[in-house]
Parts: C-alpha cells; sequence; structure tokens
C-alpha cells in the first residue's frame, strides 16, 4: 500500500511539472510598460535637411504595428519646444500607452503641425521589446 501511494505522489509530481513546464514554454510573452511613459529625442529638419527655426511645434506621435493598415494603436499631439532642431519628449504623457508589446514589429510615425506624417515610419520594436524584456 505505501508503494501505490508513493507512485500516486510521484504521478501528480510529474504531471503538475509537464503542466507547468507547458506554460512555462507556450505562454505568450506580452510587454507592458510599467509607467506608461516612453522617453524619445529626435533632430528636426525640414525636407531640404536643414534645422528647423527654434521654436514651439505640435507634433503627433502615433505607434502602428504593421505600417499596411491605417490606424494607429496609440497616438498623441504634444506642444514641443524645439532648439537648434533637437526635441525631447515623454511619450505617453498625454496619452497613456496602453499596449501590450506581443507584435513582432512597432513603427512610430510622427506628423509635425498640418503636414503629412513623415516616412518612413522608424521601426522600433526591438528597442522596446529589449527595455521590458525579463530574463
Amino acid at each position: 500500500m505505501f508503494k501505490l501511494i508513493k507512485l500516486k505522489l510521484i504521478v501528480c509530481v510529474a504531471a503538475i511539472f509537464v503542466v507547468v513546464l507547458g506554460l512555462f514554454f507556450f505562454a505568450q510573452k506580452t510587454y507592458a510598460l510599467p509607467n506608461s511613459l516612453l522617453s524619445y529625442q529626435g533632430r528636426l529638419t525640414d525636407s531640404s535637411g536643414n534645422v528647423v527655426q527654434n521654436g514651439t511645434y505640435n507634433i503627433t506621435f502615433s505607434i502602428y504595428t504593421d505600417l499596411a493598415t491605417s490606424g494607429s494603436s496609440w497616438s498623441e499631439t504634444q506642444s514641443v519646444p524645439v532648439k537648434n532642431g533637437i526635441f525631447s519628449v515623454m511619450l505617453g504623457s498625454v496619452n497613456p500607452i496602453a499596449i501590450a508589446f506581443n507584435a513582432s514589429d512597432y513603427y512610430l510615425g510622427i506628423k509635425v503641425g498640418s503636414d503629412s506624417e513623415m516616412s518612413p515610419n522608424s521601426n522600433w520594436c526591438c528597442t522596446i521589446c529589449d527595455q521590458f524584456q525579463k530574463t
């Protein structure tokens, strides 16, 4: 009888181990921003590559998971001070970023004032996912 209980215990432990192992290997990784803010710096130039004049510009930032679709996963517009073409913003300070970073690619779109969105959009998934990946 003691051998039967010991065998049942071993089978139960093995079953739990298999379930936990399966969850570990087959669970989809999801990366969420802990504080919903991303620091972003850039250099703003005109179409000829010249630095824009110092001033404050309304800039719309958008995050896309697929460039073929017209809708963004997130966007916000900020009044951004620019000096010598350089700007720095905290993305998510107007509209919190509520994206589970689990897609293969993410693209940042930038639109200044009433101009069209700049292209090509920059692919920066690796930067985001690496920043929030847990080892």
